[in-house]
Order: structure tokens, then C-alpha cells, then sequence
């Protein structure tokens, strides 16, 4: 995009080729193309959308058989049968567009309209996972016979806040949140676990007592230690997960469902311990 801004003659047509295998769902390339769900759950097909001006031909091994020798296309089909290797087969033997990472954690998680989880009344939490350069994260998780649904609140550095210590406090105000509410809490916090629950009359001057009342009050929290990060992996694996289809929530589905993963060895296969970042929004739901 940058070339094509950069050759300003009238009257030139530019003509820009790009030769790729497919990048995961989220890269900027598909923004001019139309994703399509596959047979391959979490894998996708892309058609170029009308207005893009692109000529888009695509191709898989096949197309290209007849340069290929017997021991490549023998061991390419090799991966088709196991968990490692099966993401390299439908990228690059199939050419179809996966949805996480290489080693992805988490699979299988579902979408939900707002308006269908607004509609659940099953038992509903709330889980605070704390951030001040990473993001501080507050989920809404509703439970129900091992299914999850859940909604992110707040996604975001506390460093990026322009008010004061308090304003986790006043956040959860905003949202309308009382003590009748409990939010569970990453116990590392000990100090603003204990100041969310409450403001002396002294604490507080005139006019924050008016604009947040709440805050005299305080709010339910309660510190939590976390398990080590395997067993929290594993605990949502078990889960049937279903993620509310708004705007805030997919920015987390984005930044970390899909690309949350093993870790590697040194040859690049995945290891059985997760990275341990692009997780506050898994933390916080766990």
C-alpha cells in the first residue's frame, strides 16, 4: 500500500504482485478479501471482495504436481494424520487460511450474539485480571452445565487512564457495578483488592462523593491466587467456551484467543508450556 501511494504520475497504472502462503485470519492482507469457513473447522477460504481491484489466483501443491518429486509430496501428505504437522498441511498443501497460531491453545471456542447472552439467566461472575503497562482486564462469565459465556468489560493499560489510583474504582462505578456483584481477583494485587472495597467519608471530597456515591460503599472483591499456568490452560480446555460477538470482545478474540500458544522447542514444534503473555483476557475468564 505504501508502494502504490508512493507513484504519483498521471496516467500510470500500477500493477503490485504479491506471492503468499496464506497468513493466519487476522492479517491486514484479508481486508480485501471475504473469509469463508472450510470443511476444516477454524480454517478458511478467501475470495477477493468486487472493489478490491485484485486479480487473485490461487493455487495449492497440485497445481505446481508436476515439479514436485514423489518424496515431497509423500512426506506433505505425511501431516495430514497428525496434530503438529496437520496445521502445516492445511496451510501449505491446501492453501486454507487458519484462524490461530501454530501450536494454537485454544480451539473450537463459538461466538455469541449479545443479544442471545443477554437473554441466559444462569449464574453470572466476574474476574479482574490486573495490568498496568500489560492490559487490565474485567470479564462478565456466565456458567452453565460446563459451558462458558463470557463478555470483556475492560480491556485496556491502566496506564493509559488519565484519572487517579482510583480508577479501577471509578471504572466499575461507570458500569454500574454495586457490592451485590462478586468479582474475583488475582490475589497478587493485595492492596487494590483491599481499596476496592470501600472509601471512608474522609477519603473522599465533595464532589468525587457525588459523581461516584458507590465508591463509600465499596464493591465485593475477592483475591484469588492464581493456579500454575498449565493447570489454568487445562481448566479451560475442558470448558465448552462461547465468547459474546460485540465490539470489545473480539478485539480480545483477536489479541489473544487466536494467538495464544505452546511454546516452541528448537526446532520450531510446539512444547507442552504455553507462552505466558496475550493471556489477561483467559486469566481473567479463568
Amino acid at each position: 500500500r505504501k508502494l502504490s501511494l508512493s507513484i504519483r504520475k498521471k496516467g500510470v497504472d500500477i500493477e503490485i504482485i504479491r506471492l503468499f502462503n496464506p497468513p493466519m485470519k487476522e492479517h491486514w492482507i484479508w481486508g480485501d478479501y471475504t473469509l469463508y469457513p472450510s470443511v476444516y473447522d477454524g480454517y478458511f477460504s478467501a475470495e477477493v471482495k468486487q472493489d478490491s481491484g485484485i486479480l487473485s489466483i490461487f493455487g495449492t501443491y497440485e497445481s505446481n504436481i508436476h515439479n514436485l518429486s514423489d518424496d515431497y509430496i509423500k512426506n506433505l501428505g505425511k501431516n495430514k494424520d497428525n496434530d503438529i504437522g496437520k496445521d502445516d498441511w492445511l496451510k501449505d498443501g491446501l492453501g486454507l487460511i487458519s484462524s490461530g497460531m501454530k501450536g494454537a491453545i485454544y480451539r473450537n471456542w463459538k461466538k455469541i450474539s449479545l443479544e442471545a447472552y443477554n437473554a441466559l439467566n444462569v449464574s453470572t461472575y466476574y474476574g479482574i485480571d490486573w495490568g498496568t503497562n500489560d492490559p487490565f482486564c474485567l470479564v462478565e462469565v456466565k456458567i452453565t452445565n460446563r459451558k462458558v459465556f463470557v463478555k470483556c468489560l475492560v480491556y485496556e493499560p491502566l496506564i493509559v487512564w488519565s484519572d487517579t489510583e482510583d480508577c479501577v474504582a471509578k471504572r466499575l462505578c461507570r458500569l454500574g457495578f454495586t457490592k451485590n456483584e462478586k468479582i474475583i481477583c488475582d490475589s497478587a494485587e493485595r492492596d487494590s483488592i483491599l481499596r476496592l472495597r470501600g472509601w471512608s467519608e474522609d477519603e473522599l471530597n465533595e464532589e468525587t462523593k457525588a459523581k461516584y456515591p458507590q465508591l463509600l460503599e465499596g464493591f465485593s472483591t475477592i483475591g484469588v491466587k492464581k493456579p500454575p499456568i498449565v493447570v489454568r490452560v487445562k481448566q479451560l480446555q475442558g470448558l465448552e467456551v462461547h465468547m459474546v460477538d460485540d465490539a470489545l470482545t473480539n478485539k480480545v478474540w483477536d489479541a489473544e484467543y487466536v494467538t495464544y500458544c505452546w511454546d516452541t522447542d528448537k526446532n520450531g514444534n510446539p512444547t507442552d508450556q504455553p507462552i505466558d503473555k496475550n493471556n489477561h483476557f483467559l486469566d481473567a475468564t479463568n
